[in-house]
């Protein structure tokens, strides 16, 4: 009680202009140092980055699902086809049905969208775009499919990487998208 009564006797109390008590305690000095006006703004850039970040993948993860849902759905229907014409016939099919449902909707994706969903097709096929285009088309259509998406700073072959520089990505889908 004697500690108790020493300790208390210490604490001066005031009145914060917010109407809260203020306490000081002689001999406890903090010697945090304020962030300066450069390091605020840095960390409200970060913190701005990643809410985008998240924002384009709650966008983009439920397209990456579907494409991979049709590429499994294509890629079991094909495999019954004998006849490499029998194939493409069926494929060009498809891929005219598919263009007129997704095409307007795919179009309004910005840049970094688009590179979320390369990467997100990647994820949920373990196989990249550009291999999926080769399988589908042809090799000079994914080459020429990735000359396209380089000229908007993306590459088709770019492999997604769980662990290591997509770990942000796959941070928000495991805790925000997918259902444990």
């Amino acid at each position: 009680m004697l500690i108790w009564g020493r300790l208390f006797a210490q604490i001066k109390a005031q009145v914060a202009p917010d109407g809260l008590p203020m306490f000081w305690i002689e001999g406890v000095e903090i010697l945090a140092k304020a962030p300066t006006k450069k390091e605020i703004r840095e960390a409200m850039r970060k913190q701005q980055e990643y809410h985008r970040l998240v924002y384009n993948i709650r966008k983009v993860y439920p397209y990456a699902i579907i494409a991979s849902d049709i590429y499994k759905q294509i890629h079991e229907e094909i495999k019954c086809l004998d006849k490499k014409a029998d194939k493409n016939a069926y494929f060009k099919k498809r891929e005219k049905e598919l263009f007129a449902r997704w095409e307007e909707e795919l179009k309004n994706l910005t840049v970094h969208q688009g590179r979320l969903l390369v990467l997100l097709i990647d994820r949920q096929l373990n196989q990249t775009t550009f291999d999926i285009i080769k399988e589908l088309k042809s090799w000079r259509s994914a080459v020429f499919w990735n000359m396209v998406a380089k000229f908007f700073g993306s590459n088709l072959k770019e492999e997604y990487e769980p662990n290591g520089k997509h770990k942000d990505i796959e941070f928000i889908i495991k805790r925000d998208l997918e259902k444990s």
